[in-house]
């Protein structure tokens, strides 16, 4: 474009349309024009350059702060085996009848190790320590602290605590007379865990049916 330019100042020159001191203005003046468009694009291209490295700087940031969150998540083998440890004390202690000493073990799980698999399976002993123990507004807080923790949670025999809790929530608001909430929780088990079983093998979803119809019965 400068080359351009020059050549039509010089032309111009040379036809006697502009004087010679003319042109030098002219020339100068787009050299003047040339060197701050110059600096803008240099400049333009500093901070494109500065800019792409931040968002590179940004991106790698983000990777490892993901990472470190993704490494807090997932316990380390210490942790798992003394979650394991405590659980099955607190399970040892339920079966001997010593139940204060199992709702402190077993809370403890929760409490210490709330990121293991453990803290889930223990939450679903406690509720059903205080179904034994007829505190069903007691067990229904546990029951819904095992639904909304800890709903991936397993048991080795493939039972997961989310639809399990949700079953014993269930027949807790049943016991309660709280049948709508009976209901959505039922109905909510049913369509996320259509599949789940028991401690035994047994798929859920025929108990579960049979619960609703019972509730249906009671409020005709």
């Amino acid at each position: 474009m400068m080359e351009k330019e020059r050549e039509r100042i010089e032309r111009m020159l040379r036809e006697g349309k502009i004087t010679k001191e003319q042109s030098e203005k002219l020339l100068k003046a787009l050299e003047e024009s040339t060197t701050r468009e110059g600096k803008v694009i240099k400049k333009s291209k500093r901070k494109i350059i500065m800019i792409s490295t931040a968002v590179v700087v940004l991106v790698i940031i983000g990777g490892l702060l993901a990472g470190q969150k993704l490494q807090k998540k997932i316990p380390t083998r210490d942790v798992v085996v003394e979650s394991e440890r405590l659980y099955q004390r607190g399970a040892k202690l339920w079966r001997e009848g010593k139940i204060d000493e199992a709702i402190k073990t077993l809370r403890e799980v929760v409490n210490k190790y709330p990121k293991t698999n453990r803290a889930g399976c223990a939450l679903m002993y406690l509720g059903q320590i205080h179904m034994g123990q007829n505190n069903y507004q007691k067990a229904i807080e546990t029951f819904k602290e095992a639904v909304g923790k800890h709903p991936s949670s397993r048991y080795g025999d493939g039972v997961i605590v989310g639809a399990y809790a949700s079953l014993y929530l269930g027949r807790c608001y049943i016991h309660e007379e709280k049948r709508d909430e009976a209901k959505r929780i039922l109905n909510q088990l049913l369509e996320k865990y259509p599949e789940s079983i028991d401690h035994k093998g047994r798929k859920l979803a025929p108990y579960v049916r049979s619960l609703l119809e019972e509730i249906e019965t009671k409020q005709r």
